[in-house]
Parts: C-alpha cells; structure tokens; sequence
C-alpha cells in the first residue's frame, strides 16, 4: 500500500506537467466531479469489503456452499439491476445528490443491521433486511454517480471523466477488500464459527463506517447536477456494466480464499 501511495503521487506529478496528461488534473477544480470520485472510492470501500467477509460468512459459520450462498445473497446482488435504470432516469429530475443521500443512508444502514444481528446461529430472514437495505441502497447509487461524474465536463472531457470514476472505484474495491481483511485478521480471525464471527463483526461495522463518510460527502454534491444527453446515454449503458464487474471481482477473490484456505 506505501508502494502504491508513492506511484499515485509520482503519477499527479507527472500529470501535472506534461502537455497532454492522460487525467488532466483541471478535471477535479469541479466540485462535482471531486465529490462525486471520493464518494465512488469511498462506496466500493465499504461495500465490496464487507461483501468479501459476509460471503465467506455464509460459508465458513453457517456451512453453506458456493452456490447456496451466491443464492442467499441475491437480495441484495439483484436489486440494483432493477433500482439503478430507474435512478438513472430519476437523477435529472430531482437530483444527483439527493438520490445518492438516500442511498448511501439505506446502504449504510443495511451494513450496520447486518454488523449488528451477526452471529454463528442467525437465522437467514433476520439477515434479509439488511441484504435489501443494502441492494437498494446500492441501486440508488450507481446512476446518480456516473451522471455527477459527468455533469459539467466538455463533451471531449468525458471518457476521461468516465475513466477516472471506474478506476477509482476500482480502487476502492480492491482497498476494501485489503483493509477489511487486515481488520478481520488483527481481530483474531479463524476459519471456526465463532472465530470468524468475532472478527467479522469488527469488520464490517468498519465498512460501514467507511459508508458513513460517502454518505457526508454526498451532502457536498451540486443539488440538481445535470449532464448533458451524452453522459446520460452513458449512464444507462455504463452503470450496471460497472457495478457487475465490481461484483465479479469481489466473487473472483472470494473463489481465491476459498481455494487457498478451503470453505
């Protein structure tokens, strides 16, 4: 991580002095687009992070296979398939920000629920709620943050702006996953029912806690950010295509633990 913190500032410096930058850095003297950034790197932080640990919960304390799991999961994998087309069409009308706030507030309450009814013995139902919370929450995001990203950059800014808001949140995903793990290890984790739960507690209420700063940053959003016909074009096309990579990532780490340290 120190590695990767010195090639990210030798990167901005870079950029900042050549001629034609492959992220101009002017992008980010616009509040929308910066805010709109964190939030996405902050979002896959929390979400894909506690998404490793509680997939592996499902399998490690409750004894439940790959794919009983991936099923039990669905809740909340499939809502935003069906919220984030419509938040697309939403954000325009009422604004980016406002969507996003609420989101990022359902989101973030589903993660603390779940921190907060986890146990060896917990029932699935009793886990629903939060799955839901946190898939609608999720689908609520997507949208409205491709189309921050993109509401005020020139029509020739935007596969940059589109770019830098992927690997951002790129980014965040594969922090989350380190982070959290390194939380549940330095707890004590075990592959033993109450082992890993004593450790994935900690974790997760920290993926949540990451969730809360999205959820602020969200306040600093542009009321009604607007982006012009392209970038809506994009966000229709773009959103869930991100959002599903971002999951099968997390599920192609999840494949890695398991073979590595077995279900």
């Amino acid at each position: 991580m120190i590695g990767g913190g010195v090639l990210l500032l030798a990167f901005v410096l870079w950029e900042s002095r050549v001629a034609a930058p492959l992220l101009p850095l002017r992008l980010f003297r616009d509040r929308s687009f910066t805010v709109a950034n964190l939030i996405g790197l902050t979002f896959s932080f929390g979400i894909f992070g506690s998404v490793f640990i509680l997939i592996q919960f499902l399998q490690v304390v409750q004894g439940h296979g790959p794919l009983a799991a991936g099923v039990m999961t669905m809740p909340w994998t499939l809502a935003p398939m069906f919220v984030a087309p419509l938040a697309g069409l939403l954000a325009p009308r009422i604004g980016t920000g406002t969507l996003m706030i609420a989101g990022l507030a359902l989101l973030t309450a589903g993660m603390f629920w779940l921190a907060g009814v986890l146990s060896a013995t917990v029932p699935y139902e009793t886990l629903v709620p939060g799955f839901v919370a946190a898939g609608i929450g999720m689908g609520l995001v997507f949208a409205p943050m491709s189309t921050a990203v993109l509401a005020n950059m020139r029509a020739e800014d935007h596969a940059k702006a589109s770019g830098t808001n992927s690997t951002l949140r790129e980014i965040g995903v594969a922090l989350g996953v380190a982070v959290l793990t390194a939380v549940f290890t330095g707890a004590g984790g075990k592959l033993t029912p109450t082992g890993y739960v004593d450790a994935a507690i900690p974790a997760v209420y920290v993926g949540a806690a990451v969730l809360v700063l999205a959820t602020l940053a969200a306040w600093l959003l542009p009321s009604r950010a607007r982006a012009r016909a392209q970038a809506e074009t994009e966000v229709g096309v773009g959103t869930w295509g991100g959002a599903a990579v971002e999951l099968v990532n997390a599920g192609s780490l999840t494949a890695q633990f398991e073979q590595q340290h077995g279900p």
